[in-house]
């Protein structure tokens, strides 16, 4: 019997910023500068909306089709452990029939595009109606890179498998509203490059995902709640955090609801009462135990598609967490030193079990098919995707249109050290920003001094931290390259250069304070010092907990 596959088109034509289309037009970008400045709205965020909303110009947007992923593809079926052992057993091939339909299923299971659709659409028609049925919120982290974003959404996915496992052995109805939240607003959706390039690969609709600040439902789903996660839209919400530990200040008032954690950097002890396998946080003693949190989502997925005899690895959801593995350890670089056998172990398992043959690469740019074209059974090559991502996220000409402020934003978290007791003073909250540009590059920048004296207050779109630490990164012979900037309140920023060079915490990093040349342009009550980072491998997930012992003992 000849194999037939499923393929599915989305109705219609959708407007696709010109982010997703992996190109940036510098004009429409420059022109864009001329909507505002970085102290209300930047060049790239102006350039953002102009390019997504239907009222744009056509100069400053593009009208593409989005062909829809076949789904669920026939594997041969393995598990791998959190030792990053594997092993394999054959599993029958499954077909599905062509039809006009978004989703083509084994055993009735939706794909990750069709599921995050369907999430869509369902809080969509809530319009601030009361919800009789429990809520469960995947979301990621503030900064929103590529880890946090499809982490949150393929657990969402995973947690809908895992509820319909435990229907066939209970046999209790399916009653969960599943909610899987980018965890940044959707009009900051186009500056995640790498993101939108890897979703719209695997087949995800962007327009169909929820985003933080869709109204009405999210931003009333996520009000303050009762002690018991009683939200004020009704119904019971359950939270799982994924790519951070500690909920989002903004949030914390949900802190009752949350009953998962996965994530991979040093554990900050908050929320206690996850514990168990629920609190799944991967880290020990300065080092990750894995390099993504999509890994840990890949072991889960792959435990729920073994659970269910007649479910099979869906593409989409293989693609989209392939991707970021390989990008957040560099394709396992040694020299990166982010990768992990269990990462190793993800990617091996993930690309055997899928069958790749089911990914619809029409409607792909000739980059992106190439992915799929360098490799034996069409399935995705690793170098290939892996540069592909890489070359999207470090693009130094779409960072060099960046104004400084959106530098700043794009990939920023913030950080507030634990309080002994409510009789000792507050501790120093802190912030830091991820900019892939070399430090030098960013310090040229128009009014960069100021946006960053800017960003720092608490006025709208800012951070209200005393205390700024920006780490830049940049590859050099395909090594990572490390500086730092520390700004804020001159006490603050002398007493952690002073900890960074001297104490035997921060040795590891291997920073050496470096002359800065732009000292005329800070102004008095403001200090900012400069140093090169001698251990490459320490990336943000080293740097914050250093600063978090150190912003412990100090106070406001």
């Amino acid at each position: 019997m000849a194999k037939r596959t499923c393929s599915s088109v989305v109705a219609g034509l959708i407007l696709v910023p010109h982010h997703f289309l992996h190109a940036v037009d510098l004009l429409t970008v420059r022109t864009a500068r001329t909507l505002g400045t970085h102290s209300s709205v930047s060049p790239a965020t102006a350039y953002a909306f102009a390019s997504a909303r239907p009222q744009a110009s056509t100069s400053t947007r593009r009208i593409a089709e989005i062909q829809g992923i076949a789904t669920m593809a026939s594997t041969s079926r393995s598990s791998f452990g959190t030792d990053g052992s594997a092993s394999t057993s054959a599993a029958s091939s499954a077909s599905c029939p062509a039809r006009n339909t978004d989703v083509c299923t084994t055993g009735s299971m939706d794909t990750l595009p069709v599921f995050l659709k369907k999430s869509f659409n369902d809080f969509s028609s809530i319009d601030g109606k009361s919800i009789d049925r429990p809520v469960h919120v995947t979301i990621g982290n503030e900064a929103g890179d590529a880890d946090s974003i499809v982490s949150a959404l393929v657990h969402g996915h995973v947690l809908s498998l895992e509820e319909r496992i435990e229907q066939r052995q209970e046999g209790r109805s399916l009653n969960t509203l599943y909610a899987p939240v980018v965890g940044v607003p959707r009009y900051d959706l186009p500056l995640r490059r790498e993101t939108t390039l890897l979703l719209k690969m695997a087949g995800v609709d962007l327009d169909r995902v929820l985003c933080v600040d869709d109204p009405p439902s999210i931003p009333s789903l996520l009000r303050e709640s009762d002690d018991d996660g009683t939200s004020s839209t009704g119904g019971v919400t359950k939270i799982s955090l994924l790519d951070h530990n500690r909920i989002r200040s903004s949030l914390q008032h949900l802190e009752g609801g949350i009953v998962e954690i996965l994530d991979h950097h040093e554990d900050e002890l908050a929320h206690s009462h996850v514990e168990g396998d629920n609190r799944n946080v991967a880290f020990e003693g300065r080092d990750a135990l894995v390099g993504s949190t999509c890994t840990l989502v890949a072991e889960r997925l792959f435990r729920a598609v073994d659970a269910l005899d007649d479910a099979t690895v869906d593409p989409s959801a293989s693609l989209a967490l392939l991707g970021v593995i390989l990008l957040d350890t560099m394709d396992m670089s040694v020299e990166a030193g982010k990768g992990t056998n269990r990462d190793k172990a993800a990617i091996e398992a993930i690309l055997k079990r899928t069958d790749w043959s089911k990914i619809d690469t029409s409607s792909m740019s000739e980059s992106e098919r190439g992915v799929f074209v360098q490799s034996d059974e069409g399935r995705p090559s690793r170098s290939a995707l892996h540069d592909l991502l890489r070359s999207s996220k470090f693009d130094k000409e779409f960072w060099n249109e960046l104004s400084a402020w959106d530098c700043l934003r794009i990939d920023y978290k913030r950080f507030e050290p634990p309080r002994a007791s409510n009789l000792t003073p507050a501790p120093i909250p802190f912030g830091m920003s991820s900019v892939l540009l070399p430090l030098s590059d960013f310090l040229s920048k128009d009014d960069c001094i100021e946006s960053i004296v800017k960003y720092q207050l608490p006025t709208e779109g800012g951070a209200g931290v005393p205390l700024l630490g920006i780490l830049t990164m940049t590859l050099v012979d395909d090594r990572p390259y490390r500086e730092m900037l520390l700004a804020g309140r001159p006490d603050l920023v002398d007493a952690t250069a002073k900890y960074f060079v001297d104490s035997d915490d921060a040795a590891f990093l291997e920073a050496a304070e470096v002359d800065l040349d732009v000292m005329e342009a800070v102004p008095e009550g403001f200090h900012i010092r400069r140093f090169r980072q001698g251990n490459a491998k320490g990336s943000r997930k080293q740097v914050a907990p250093v600063l978090l012992r150190l912003a412990s003992g100090l106070e406001l």
